[in-house]
């Protein structure tokens, strides 16, 4: 499912505005969830924010409470939105911008 990039990168504004806020992206599992959720106070340090937003695919919901320092909510979005902003980033390679961090290893 091909989308316009600008629809995209217009989606990520909307999802990601407030400056002083770093937003992490987990789309896939729960170990990378656990990583970064772990990593968060460290990179608001690196990336001088004041706080993270985790945000991750609702199917995670209902997997109990987990708090993580420096991180102030943690948000769920429908898959295919997830699909579609990972599609935007592996397009863009915008794993990191000074907004929002791609929380997602890959082994090569």
């Amino acid at each position: 499912m091909d989308y316009p990039m600008e629809i995209a990168q217009q989606m990520l504004r909307y999802i990601t505005p407030d400056k002083d806020t770093l937003y992490v992206f987990c789309p896939f599992s729960m170990g990378d969830f656990l990583v970064i959720g772990g990593l968060c106070h460290a990179l608001l340090k690196k990336k001088r924010k004041k706080s993270c937003v985790m945000i991750l695919p609702d199917r995670f919901k209902n997997s109990g409470a987990i708090n993580f320092v420096g991180v102030k909510e943690i948000r769920y979005m429908p898959q295919l939105l997830m699909n579609f902003i990972r599609q935007y980033i592996y397009a863009t390679r915008d794993y990191e911008t000074d907004n929002y961090i791609y929380g997602h290893f890959q082994i090569k």
